[in-house]
């Protein structure tokens, strides 16, 4: 699990680094944004790691089944409220008065916001599964998909940031669009795994 954070952390890390050698006001736009999107994605990430003390504890009790269909419920309460935060990051007047930003890092906040409302609902199915796989303790997988996402953050910064191979030069509002589209690229292997039957069963041994 320590290896899935620091992917995470890294990540952040990366979106700093490579905004700041764009620009001073893309750095700032994207600290700004990325501020405002963590607001959102904390409160509702709440909601959805409930997840793991139910599944934990059906685990215990080898009521396999039920975690399933808790499994599926969350992911559809993970759905509903990405659609509330993708509404709160499309509409983000009342977080940039707050900010009192100048005029041309407010534009690239808002450009950020809204690139990065696309990745929303995927990054809250993922914590469907990362709220099960640490119910059921099996984290490796976790931490093989946050390996797999910051290596394709890499890359997807590069295109987006700096508009390399063709891509449009987005600056700190490409690291936006990098997360979502790394984020989205996960929900495929996410969704595959959760609704596995073997997903909430004990490991083998031996």
């Amino acid at each position: 699990m320590l290896v899935a954070q620091l992917a995470v952390i890294a990540s952040g890390v990366l979106d700093t680094i490579m905004s700041g050698r764009y620009s001073a006001v893309d750095l700032a736009a994207v600290g700004i944004g990325a501020s405002v999107y963590f607001s959102i994605f904390i409160g509702l990430l709440g909601v959805v790691q409930a997840l793991s003390p139910i599944a934990a504890q059906l685990f215990g009790g080898k009521h396999y089944e039920r975690i399933g269909e808790e499994t599926r419920q969350t992911a559809w309460l993970a759905l509903g409220l990405a659609a509330l935060g993708v509404a709160l990051l499309a509409h983000p007047e009342p977080f940039l008065r707050l900010s009192s930003a100048p005029p041309e890092v407010e534009a690239k906040t808002r450009a950020y916001l809204q690139g990065i409302a696309w990745a929303l609902p995927a990054m809250l199915l993922f914590r469907v599964f990362f709220a099960l796989t640490t119910a059921v303790s099996r984290p490796r997988a976790v931490m093989l998909i946050n390996l797999v996402y910051f290596a394709l953050k890499v890359p997807l910064n590069m295109l987006f940031i700096y508009g390399m191979l063709g891509a449009p030069e987005l600056g700190g509002p490409g690291c936006a669009v990098a997360t979502a589209i790394a984020s989205c690229g996960e929900t495929p292997t996410v969704s595959s795994a959760s609704t596995s039957p073997s997903a909430s069963r004990p490991a083998r041994r031996g």
